[in-house]
């Protein structure tokens, strides 16, 4: 699906797309290294590949050309899975989409085999789900995650994921969390980097508030650059600006 200009405007402002703000120089002088330890989360690709499956445009975005490919190849055949059909339902009718399915991804939890809902101090999805929609998509989201043996797609990319975070963290290796608390005051929060592969230009900054812990504010980075081996390409202009928005979003 080609991105129309007045797509192109919904995403800018809903969510840092691609380039972000180059405001990196105003905090070069507070930065201190700190190792950023980058993941890549099942839940965050979990979700992402079912709303890429449920025609999303804002999780169709082809850059990482290979690993999309694999997506396409592996679960293309599950595009009629009733959680598929749900999360198209849900975009059609509430225009569900965007940071709304990465609140969920971070309010879940995989006990097993089965994922639920994290039990909160505080919901992080009201307003961005209603609870019985949010249910219903776990229940068929667990089905599809047996189905589709999302396991094995997800263990086979091991060695792509580690690629991927190992050049993340080299890009991002200046970041200081401590700057957070020092700019918005003393609080108790769990940050957290989780690399999106096929999540394009979109980047997001989901927050959960777990019961008795403290809350975990994630920067969910898309990846938008690559060489031309499919191996991603983190440039820390482009990349750490992102990553501190990000972080802002989820903090506050």
């Amino acid at each position: 699906m080609k991105l129309t200009i007045t797509f192109l405007l919904l995403l800018i402002s809903t969510f840092s797309f691609a380039k972000a703000p180059a405001f990196t120089s105003q905090l070069s002088a507070s930065v201190k290294t700190e190792a950023v330890e980058s993941t890549v989360d099942r839940r965050i690709e979990l979700l992402s590949i079912v709303f890429r499956l449920a025609g999303n445009p804002e999780y169709n975005m082809n850059f990482a050309k290979q690993y999309i490919k694999d997506i396409n190849a592996y679960f293309g055949k599950y595009k009629d899975q009733p959680v598929i059909g749900f999360a198209k339902k849900l975009s059609d009718e509430k225009g569900m989409g965007f940071s709304r399915v990465m609140f969920l991804a971070v309010n879940l939890e995989l006990k097993g085999d089965q994922f639920s809902m994290i039990k909160v101090s505080k919901s992080s999805i009201a307003g961005k789900w209603e609870m019985e929609d949010a249910l219903k998509f776990v229940k068929l989201l667990n089905d599809f995650y047996k189905t589709s043996a999302f396991e094995v797609f997800y263990k086979n990319h091991q060695a792509v994921y580690k690629e991927a975070t190992a050049r993340f963290n080299q890009a991002a290796a200046s970041f200081d969390s401590a700057w957070y608390p020092a700019y918005y005051g003393d609080h108790s929060v769990d940050y957290k980097t989780v690399v999106g592969l096929a999540n394009g230009g979109a980047n997001y900054g989901p927050g959960v508030f777990p019961a008795g812990k403290k809350k975990i504010v994630y920067a969910i980075m898309g990846c938008w650059t690559f060489d031309e081996t499919s191996q991603p390409l983190f440039s820390t202009n482009d990349y750490l600006p992102t990553l501190i928005h990000e972080f802002n979003v989820s903090a506050l």
